[in-house]
């Protein structure tokens, strides 16, 4: 591969190409390149993406968070109605008068590798 192929110059072509408005054909056409190999690497590249997304999430796991009295400010018992929240594969229950910033921790958590 020369140094004009390199995957971070494709990775810039396509992004240029996306963020000016013309068609794969005409973009390529004005930068001397083939079109279908534009749409070959925009297609790769967001693959790629994608699938290193999904590896990042598959390497998530959870640990036990015990939520106590101070999380619900009163016994867990007496909590009556619940919302449930399912975040990739765990399920989160939580009182109707919950705390929002202790929510955002314990979801920070959950998203931690």
């Amino acid at each position: 591969m020369n140094r004009g192929n390199s995957r971070e110059q494709w990775r810039e072509r396509v992004r240029r190409w996306k963020d000016g408005g013309l068609t794969a054909r005409q973009f390529a056409r004005e930068m001397g390149l083939n079109h279908h190999t534009l749409l070959w690497w925009s297609s790769h590249l967001k693959r790629e993406q994608v699938e290193g997304r999904m590896a990042a999430e598959q390497q998530i796991t959870p640990e036990f968070i015990e939520l106590t009295e101070a999380f619900y400010g009163q016994k867990p018992a007496a909590v009556e109605a619940m919302i449930e929240v399912l975040v990739l594969d765990v399920l989160i229950k939580v009182p109707r008068n919950f705390d929002e910033q202790t929510l955002r921790r314990v979801l920070a958590a959950i998203r931690q590798p």
